[in-house]
């Protein structure tokens, strides 16, 4: 149970942080929102970290808090870059591959789910097929279209390979430990070059829109952490349903429309989110 609740916290705090960085990568630009984000990650970290350092990592568990921040930075910079190109619903729903490959990592490297569970998967990614389709009726031109789908895809590959070095060092290590080094190495690579080339200032009404994204990326972070320490794939799986989240608040916020195929892409996701949850429940 513990992996269905992480995961289903992940996923309302990753669907509203995802919705929050499209708004303030489209005002301030994809490499700055990020890099506004990670200092904002970083700060709520660094006292958590401070006061709940023990156990730390061991040689081998750098290796994946490294390999874990580098996929995280990546994935982030290639989706905001996607939200500048195509609709947010369609960039967040590639992203969520994420808990597709985690799984197939976790999968890989011997860890086994429910015999159901690999049922379920494939319904999973024929919904994300239907959502991603370009409609007839759109803006967006081809090309900005096959942009968004190639930066929402390089995301998800990348997200997923986070997620599975995170969800395997926080099976040993305390969860702020599994989610520090990503912020701290986001500060490293975006926020001080920034600085240091005096690029750093973004517009005011950006703000409130990175503030949201950042504060929800860590929790949402935290949650899938503790979540793994009950299998990585299931948590994986449950927290990459940030899409859906992500294209319900898309509607409402941003009047974003979906086609009849799309919003039924979104329901066919929804459903197998159940089901994953209801499997995995149930013993």
């Amino acid at each position: 149970m513990t992996g269905v609740l992480g995961g289903l916290v992940a996923a309302l705090c990753w669907g509203g942080a995802t919705l929050c960085g499209s708004r303030a990568s489209r005002i301030a630009g994809a490499a700055p929102a990020l890099a506004w984000q990670a200092l904002i990650g970083a700060i709520l970290i660094l006292p958590m970290l401070l006061t709940h350092m023990h156990p730390v990592p061991q040689n081998s568990q750098w290796w994946l808090l490294l390999i874990a921040g580098i996929a995280l930075i990546v994935g982030l910079l290639m989706e905001f870059q996607g939200f500048r190109y195509g609709p947010v619903a369609v960039v967040a729903t590639l992203a969520s591959l994420e808990g597709a490959v985690a799984a197939l990592l976790s999968m890989a490297t011997g860890e086994r789910p429910p015999s159901t569970f690999l049922a379920v998967v494939p319904v999973l990614l024929i919904g994300l097929i239907m959502v991603t389709l370009k409609p007839e009726a759109t803006h967006f031109t081809r090309q900005q279209w096959t942009k968004a789908i190639a930066c929402g895809v390089g995301s998800g590959l990348a997200f997923g390979l986070s997620l599975f070095a995170t969800g395997r060092v926080s099976q040993s290590v305390n969860a702020i430990w599994a989610v520090a080094p990503s912020r701290f190495l986001g500060v490293a690579a975006l926020t001080l070059p920034l600085l240091i080339r005096g690029t750093f200032r973004i517009p005011k009404q950006a703000i409130p829109w990175i503030v949201a994204s950042g504060v929800g990326d860590t929790i949402g972070f935290l949650a899938f952490a503790f979540g793994s320490t009950d299998g990585i794939s299931i948590a994986a799986v449950l927290a990459s349903q940030f899409a859906v989240v992500t294209t319900v608040l898309a509607a409402l916020v941003f009047k974003e429309k979906l086609s009849a195929r799309q919003n039924a892409g979104v329901l066919i996701v929804a459903v197998g989110v159940a089901a994953i949850a209801g499997l995995r429940s149930g013993g």
